[in-house]
């Protein structure tokens, strides 16, 4: 006798497979590192996947932790650092279980950086916490750049610079950005001389160095789509490139205007000493030596199709959505995109890992 509920029980399967295929097929990765030609992400249900640089073979896949992780780092030996849960760091030693547990903060934990000396400071929504001395650092209002905004937050970016100094990028879209400086040998926040950098109308996106000093990419989409690379030299700030949407010179006002870059990560490469962006138009470099005030001193190098959904972050038309770019060391450029996985670029070509 056929079991009237045999196929109910298919469909269910069948249904049950689907629903486990699309989530599978719906993981996608919100940060990596690169260190000792391995590429770890991390994906966005926090775990780990280790690529290899050169070959792009997956050698390890779905690595989890006691807790979700939520960021990754690497120290000064360039041993992979995690947070978990915001709060507990540990580090990954190769063994079962293989993370160790280094530290646990009773402050939410944004990220993690280390000087030259290798000593930790944690990034918290506290201040800055040092780990070798256990105080905690916040400025006050007198460091304020933005009038506009109240308080600490999350930080958009953050980076040690090679004078170690920790480097605060924060966006706050329409209401532009902020940015702190805190030097780790005396102690002190360094107020940046801004000049004619108008931070309040520039979300930061990223925070990189070149030789010729440390530079920060901006990008906004409100009513217009803009954007602008910074440099820093002595605390003091410098246009790269700012590019804002805009009439062609004589055009009639009835004309499309000319769309600005919408620039999101940006990012330096020793081997061929260029600024690398990506922008909603594509990847785009540029010889940190030379004129780069007009987007025609840029080389376009790719235009990736990516993938977007409505009301993401950061995020104009399909192919503005990459969340952070970096070179490795054989000199390919790899960057991440939510909805699309890890891409790559080895200066001929783009694609995608996964």
């Amino acid at each position: 006798m056929i079991n009237r509920f045999f196929p109910l029980a298919i469909i269910f399967s069948c249904c049950f497979f689907l629903c486990k295929t699309q989530q599978e097929s719906n993981k996608s990765y919100i940060d990596f590192i690169l260190t000792d030609n391995k590429l770890f992400a991390l994906t966005s249900d926090h775990k780990i996947d280790i690529f290899s640089t050169n070959t792009y073979d997956i050698i390890q896949k779905g690595i989890s932790a006691k807790k979700s992780i939520t960021k990754l780092d690497t120290d000064k030996t360039g041993n992979v650092i995690i947070i978990e849960d915001n709060h507990r760091i540990s580090i990954v030693n190769n063994k079962k279980p293989p993370f160790k547990r280094l530290y646990w903060s009773k402050n939410k934990v944004y990220d993690i950086v280390f000087n030259s000396a290798g000593e930790g400071y944690l990034v918290t929504d506290k201040g800055i916490d040092d780990l070798t001395t256990g105080k905690l650092f916040l400025p006050d209002t007198t460091f304020r750049l933005n009038h506009q905004i109240h308080g600490w937050s999350t930080p958009s970016a953050v980076f040690m610079d090679r004078n170690d100094n920790i480097w605060l990028g924060f966006g706050f879209g329409e209401w532009g950005g902020e940015l702190f400086i805190f030097n780790t040998a005396v102690k002190k926040f360094i107020k940046p001389v801004l000049k004619g950098f108008k931070i309040t109308l520039n979300p930061i996106k990223s925070i990189f160095d070149a030789p010729n000093g440390v530079y920060i990419s901006c990008g906004m989409d409100h009513m217009e789509t803009s954007g602008c690379i910074m440099q820093f030299k002595n605390f003091k700030c410098y246009p790269i490139f700012d590019s804002e949407t805009h009439f062609v010179n004589g055009a009639d006002i009835s004309q499309k205007p000319f769309e600005g870059e919408y620039i999101g990560p940006a990012t330096y490469n020793k081997k061929d000493s260029c600024i690398y962006f990506y922008s909603q138009n594509g990847l785009f470099k540029g010889n940190a030596d030379k004129d780069l005030s007009q987007i025609n001193n840029w080389t376009k190098i790719a235009s990736p199709k990516l993938h977007w959904t409505n009301g993401q972050p950061d995020a104009v038309g399909s192919p503005m959505n990459v969340l952070k770019m970096a070179f490795a060391e054989n000199g390919k450029l790899f960057l991440v995109a939510p909805n699309d996985g890890i891409g790559v670029y080895d200066g001929k070509t783009f694609h995608l890992l996964n």
